[in-house]
């Protein structure tokens, strides 16, 4: 038996339940003692290790392998899509660990193996998800191999644990005698990994290749962009090979630039701007720093609000006044200065606007609640299934639409106590966005903007889309990574402000557009002119 006994205390806070991999690098799933969380531990066990007990003996050739692999994992401890979190590192009983966030699932491998190759169109997403951590990390994000790419119900992600690399997934330039920790190396792999979802078997390594093996044929429907992609990656000449930050090929639309002189940049928060409303010429705005505050469009500082209990979940403005809602479950209502507040049975995720004076609240334990709020009192309540909800947007006066973790779109009527599928899960993450002009219903997913009804995105950007709004003419505003961007009905993308920090919320009408930041900042810039 190679790995730890289930009881086994890690870092005098972890509690090994199970091991969940018997390969290179075992893999358990263990407990946090401190807060009952579920976390997963690799310990480095590389071929010929033993066990003395707890204690690990590595073998003496390790030592660069075991390097190589801690710095791995400390490439992973930032948070970004597309890849596997390592909270943290350490050393014990002879070697090293890791503590990784869950959820588990199967590798690319794995899948392929059971399942047969994979139809083009959900390669072209498995790039789009890997590509945010790939391009974030460069070199230190290691080779890409179908062991190393772990299939999540939160979507395919970049992980820490791999097999040995197989020669198809070395560059040509190993045989060389160069190393393989460059970005050009794991572009390669890369490519090759991409080939081996399309085709379903292992492409031919960097020596076959040099003597006139091809590479499989790419199947009938394979999108020109990920043909482009894959042979790019693959190419022998590491010039030919594609910048970390140009794995999608660039946008799927022109893009140009609009002024910034008009653009301002307003402090109005200690922490992460999370949501925001456009009431007229004022901007209301919630932050984690658990505070709403009013400004002016032309930036100056009005008003600061108090009362939040948790972190908030939702803005509206009803006719009795402006509502919010928080994590731990209140719902407030001022009017003017005039704080009113009722808690209700379970914290709140989400919460949007319904009928004439209503708000509907997703709770914690994704229950729909419906409200009213004059007087501020609960309606009633019913189950959104098991679905886990990451989005929620008024579609009109009385229908929901929400976005699920499983890429799910669906319609709620909570006075009928209805649910109707309207877009089914697929291969996509979750789904993190809506938007509506009362026709139609925008999703975001990733980096990919779709309409509803439509199997194709109208536009993929270069970044995961942290919020969607639509103009009243009909133009989409996307919020991507740092950029503020336009779509407009001929496909072009006009970026309107490239931000210094991580964009979250955005509020439109006819005259402005607002974003809040990471850093607490309101990035308020005038609708640009059709």
């Amino acid at each position: 038996m190679l790995a730890l006994p289930n009881g086994t205390r890690l870092y005098q806070q972890y509690r090994v339940d199970r091991a969940l991999r018997r390969e290179e690098h075992l893999r358990y799933l263990a407990t946090d003692e401190r807060d009952g969380q579920t976390v997963l531990i690799d310990e480095f066990f590389p071929a010929g290790s033993r066990r003395l007990g707890n204690l690990v003996i590595l073998p003496g050739n390790s030592a660069g392998a075991r390097d190589a692999w801690t710095q791995r994992a400390s490439a992973l401890q930032g948070d970004c899509p597309g890849q596997r979190r390592v909270q943290l590192t350490f050393e014990q009983h002879g070697t090293t660990y890791a503590v990784l966030s869950p959820p588990e699932g199967v590798t690319l491998r794995s899948d392929v193996l059971r399942r047969g190759r994979w139809i083009p169109g959900d390669v072209q997403t498995l790039l789009e998800h890997l590509q945010p951590a790939l391009s974030s990390l460069g070199a230190a994000a290691g080779l890409v191999t179908p062991d190393r790419v772990t299939l999540t119900p939160d979507g395919p992600l970049l992980d820490l644990t791999a097999t040995p690399v197989a020669p198809a997934y070395q560059a040509p330039e190993h045989l060389r005698g160069e190393p393989l920790d460059t970005w050009a190396a794991v572009a390669y792999s890369l490519g090759a990994t991409l080939s081996f979802a399309l085709s379903g078997q292992d492409p031919p390594g960097a020596a076959q290749l040099a003597i006139g093996i091809p590479l499989p044929t790419p199947p009938v429907g394979t999108p020109d962009t990920l043909i482009r992609t894959m042979t790019a990656c693959l190419a022998g000449d590491v010039a030919r090979r594609p910048a970390r930050t140009d794995l999608l090929g660039g946008p799927a639309a022109p893009v140009v630039t609009a002024s910034r002189s008009a653009v301002k940049v307003i402090r109005a928060h200690g922490s992460w701007v999370t949501h925001l409303l456009l009431h007229g010429s004022q901007i209301i705005s919630a932050g984690a720093d658990l505070s709403i505050r009013l400004t002016s469009v032309s930036g100056e500082a009005q008003e600061r609000l108090d009362g939040l209990r948790g972190q908030p979940t939702g803005l509206s403005m009803r006719p009795e006044g402006l509502v919010a809602a928080d994590t731990a479950g209140w719902l407030h209502l001022w009017r003017g200065h005039q704080l009113s507040s009722v808690q209700g049975a379970e914290g709140t995720t989400h919460m949007t606007a319904y009928g004439d004076d209503q708000v509907l609240t997703v709770t914690s334990g994704m229950n729909l609640t419906l409200w009213n709020t004059a007087p501020l009192r609960p309606l009633g309540s019913q189950r959104a299934g098991e679905q886990v909800i990451t989005a929620v947007q008024a579609l009109t006066n009385r229908m929901i639409v929400v976005g699920t973790a499983r890429g799910e779109v669906m319609v709620v009527h909570p006075d009928q106590g209805a649910v109707t599928p309207l877009l089914p899960p697929e291969r996509r993450g979750p789904i993190g966005a809506l938007a509506t002009d009362g026709r139609d219903v925008y999703v975001a997913s990733g980096s990919d903007i779709l309409r509803v009804g439509q199997t194709q995105p109208i536009v993929t950007l270069g970044a995961p889309v942290s919020a969607l709004q639509v103009l009243p003419d009909g133009r989409l505003v996307a919020a991507a990574g740092r950029r503020v961007l336009v779509h407009d009905h001929s496909g072009t993308l006009t970026e309107l402000h490239a931000a210094a920090h991580d964009l979250h919320g955005l509020a439109v009408n006819a005259e402005w557009i607002v974003a809040g930041t990471q850093a607490g900042e309101l990035i308020i810039c005038p609708t640009p002119f059709t």
